[in-house]
């Protein structure tokens, strides 16, 4: 074990885990004890370097003889001049943790302490490191990190979340507050409890425990990568519930280090939206001929990601895509896709352009001969929709069943209806909605789906889109999709989105059968099923027999 005196032969027969970026969690101290216990009579050393405050720890892990508790121990600054900090034979892991957080809150007030005492607080005490290259860019809302120096010097000279005297934590606004100023103030006020934020398009919600995040989700993510996205979020409002907790164990990484990652993609965000992206923009390539070298070298500018991924990504664009497109055809994490486009955009690879209003066709080379095409084709339209009828959806669905038999190509249908509803204190009742409501959403789903899909009626009052080639996967996205643009705003004065009434079932083949019968029975019962369960997109699971 270390120790101030330790013999080199000691430390040759320490198992030296990878070094973590953060304190260790519960899934890190699972994986040292059962190195231990593989290794019994050596120590299993885990170290990290916390760079709030500069400081290195090392957790050492000793199981002795079967049958007796392992021997844990946490040692300060094990590279130099190793000091023992904490000891303990125990097997819960809950008190390992709150050993380290109480370690690192110790420090804090010795830091605190040394900065108050100083002529001249700042970065010189010893305790802090200075910022990297990396951690020099922009910061967006402001935020401070729990117990940094410049929280120190910020709390006397300005109210706010440092001592909570404006913050009301128990609900509000985000457009009072940001997310990363609300989250320290949870933190420096130890609150246990459940945080909820509900913005226009989601929900999202934190499990605190003294403070410290234990479980995060978004209704695409979970954990880490929650908070990260939760940090983003810059309107709606948010609640906390007392003393609300979960067995849920989601959260790895310490708070300061998520939201730091968490305000980098916000930045990041906002360039985004400046630049005009939405997920039917246009993104273009603007290099024709970029060698792999010369790509290599404009992505340097750009934040650390996987390469491959990025060339993989740049090379799909080098066709006309959207970021619908992209996201259908390859799902990515909301923090992927984010930080990759960052690095197109602000590196010059590419540039996002307005969808056209008005899409040409394949024909226009045809001149005025095309217009016997076009007049075919009306006679496929239901004249009072303009969208094309029943039949007209049969006979294009086969052709595309006909190219799943003979190459293999998945094919998927969303069944969906919207309806109004009706004002009616005592039954929910439902009418179609009007005309222009329905030309309205016509034309959003026109946005959405790709020239090659195909919105139509289906059967009496419902609707239909035909997805070649495209698997259960990218159909729930494009359901989603069509969703969040049908409620984002009201499709008539008349109709909000408390009024909008709104079933989506997806069905797919091979996933749910192998013709036609088991493709539209799955999917008018996953509608169905919409209609009546508490979520409005239902993905068919049918089981093969």
């Amino acid at each position: 074990m270390f120790g101030a005196n330790r013999k080199s032969s000691d430390a040759n027969s320490t198992l030296k885990l990878p070094r973590l970026g953060a304190a260790p969690a519960i899934m890190d101290l699972q994986t040292q004890f059962s190195n231990a216990r593989d290794n019994r009579g050596r120590d299993v050393e885990l170290s990290w370097h916390d760079q709030l405050i500069s400081r290195t720890y090392a957790l050492c892990c000793l199981c002795k003889q079967q049958g007796t508790e392992p021997v844990w121990t946490i040692y300060e600054d094990p590279d130099t001049e190793p000091k023992i900090c904490w000891q303990s034979e125990t097997s819960d892991y809950n008190l390992i943790i709150d050993a380290i957080t109480m370690l690192g809150r110790r420090a804090v007030e010795t830091a605190r302490t040394s900065t108050s005492n100083s002529d001249s607080p700042g970065f010189d005490q010893g305790v802090y490191e200075p910022a990297t290259a990396a951690q020099q860019r922009p910061i967006s809302s402001g935020y401070i990190p729990p117990h940094s120096p410049a929280a120190q010097q910020d709390a006397s000279q300005k109210p706010g979340v440092s001592n909570r005297a404006n913050v009301d934590l128990t609900e509000g606004d985000l457009t009072q507050i940001g997310m990363p100023q609300l989250l320290q103030a949870y933190q420096m006020a130890l609150l246990t409890g459940k945080l909820e934020i509900i913005n226009d398009n989601a929900v999202g919600y934190i499990f605190f425990h003294q403070g410290n995040p234990v479980h995060a989700g978004t209704p695409a993510e979970y954990g880490d990568t929650a908070i990260r996205e939760l940090v983003g979020w810059e309107e709606g409002v948010y609640r906390f519930l007392p003393d609300v907790s979960t067995t849920m164990r989601s959260v790895e990484k310490r708070l300061p280090n998520i939201v730091a990652e968490g305000i980098q993609l916000l930045d990041q965000k906002r360039l985004l939206k400046k630049s005009g992206l939405t997920y039917e923009s246009l993104l273009l390539r603007k290099h024709k001929d970029l060698s792999e070298t010369e790509f290599k070298l404009m992505l340097t500018k750009g934040a650390p990601l996987d390469y491959a991924l990025q060339k993989e990504v740049y090379d799909y664009l080098a066709h006309n895509r959207t970021l619908t497109d992209l996201l259908r055809d390859k799902p990515l994490e909301y923090t992927l896709w984010n930080t990759l486009l960052y690095n197109f955009l602000s590196c010059g690879l590419i540039e996002v352009k307005e969808p056209d209003t008005v899409r040409g066709t394949a024909l226009e080379f045809l001149g005025e001969a095309k217009e016997q095409v076009e007049t075919l084709a009306s006679s496929f339209v239901r004249p009072e929709t303009g969208i094309y009828s029943f039949e007209a959806f049969l006979f294009f669905l086969q052709y595309e069943y006909y190219r799943y038999e003979a190459y293999g190509f998945p094919l998927s249908v969303i069944v969906f209806e919207m309806k109004k509803k009706r004002q009616d204190p005592t039954m929910e009742v439902y009418d179609q909605l009007p005309p222009q409501a329905a030309a309205m959403a016509a034309m959003r789903i026109d946005l959405i789906k790709r020239p090659l899909d195909t919105l139509a009626h289906f059967e009496a009052l419902d609707h239909v889109i035909l997805l070649p080639n495209t698997k259960p996967s990218q159909a729930a996205f494009i359901a989603n999709r069509i969703y969040e643009n049908l409620t984002a705003t009201p499709l008539d004065p008349e109709i909000d989105s408390g009024k909008l009434f709104l079933a989506l079932g997806i069905a797919s083949l091979p996933s749910d059968g192998e013709d036609l019968s088991h493709l539209l029975h799955a999917a008018r019962d996953a509608k169905l099923r919409a209609t009546q369960g508490s979520f409005p997109i239902v993905l068919s699971r049918t089981a093969k027999s």
